[in-house]
């Protein structure tokens, strides 16, 4: 999933020089995001969090939505996202769904933003 493999304890370093730059010449903008990161837990000193999320989501189509492929009543996504749009793609290059071989395409690779597909369905 990622670009790059990572040792297995791998914890990333923040660019404390850069860090230390931005501090200087805009300390109140660094003080107001420090507040927020750390208000959000995302604070760790020289370390910066980032939460991964996958999962789904359904609905039932309506007739009118269903038309005349009747037996499709169902409509699904699944995704992959990260509670960082804007670092999301240092992360994940592609996500690849794997679906039931009774699909027409039963292998779908997303390659950028956002890592959903949608399908209709019976079920």
């Amino acid at each position: 999933m990622c670009r790059t493999s990572f040792e297995e304890l791998y914890i990333p370093d923040v660019n404390l020089e850069l860090q230390e730059e931005i501090k200087t010449n805009s300390p109140e903008e660094f003080k107001e995001m420090h507040e927020h990161l750390k208000n959000e837990g995302l604070w760790r000193g020289n370390l910066k969090s980032f939460k991964f999320f996958f999962g789904n989501h359904h609905r039932s189509l309506s007739v009118e939505e269903a038309g005349e492929d009747a037996h499709n009543t169902h409509e699904w996504a699944a995704f992959v996202d990260c509670s960082s749009k804007s670092e999301i793609k240092k992360f994940i290059s592609k996500v690849e769904f794997k679906l039931h071989p009774t699909f027409h395409q039963p292998k779908v690779t997303v390659t950028k933003q956002p890592f959903m597909i949608k399908r209709w369905g019976w079920g």
